[in-house]
């Protein structure tokens, strides 16, 4: 997680997504709105960070959260998680910053 997060602390005034396995990241992206951050990073080695972690430095909303169980991951650090975005992620391990 402090991988992540460290590496998350670089893309400040962006839309920013880190996904880290075995603290090597697996994919680092910047995009116009939070989901695109996600489904770049995702997409940049979706075999490698299967149950890894993923951070964002924006808050997660339901779309987001939806993306995010679409394959299995460890834990998603945002500073924030809207309620639907929660109910989406129960069966998640989350933290928010």
């Amino acid at each position: 997680m402090d991988a992540a997060v460290q590496i998350l602390r670089e893309l400040k005034g962006w839309n920013g997504c880190v996904s880290v396995k075995h603290l090597n990241p697996c994919g680092v992206a910047l995009g116009q709105t939070v989901l695109e951050s996600i489904d770049k990073s995702l997409n940049a080695d979706p075999v490698s960070v299967f149950g890894g972690i993923v951070a964002v430095n924006q808050p997660i909303d339901r779309p987001c959260a939806e993306r995010l169980t679409q394959l299995f991951l460890e834990c998603v650090i945002a500073p924030q998680f809207t309620p639907e975005a929660q109910e989406v992620l129960k069966g998640k391990k989350i933290y928010a910053f």
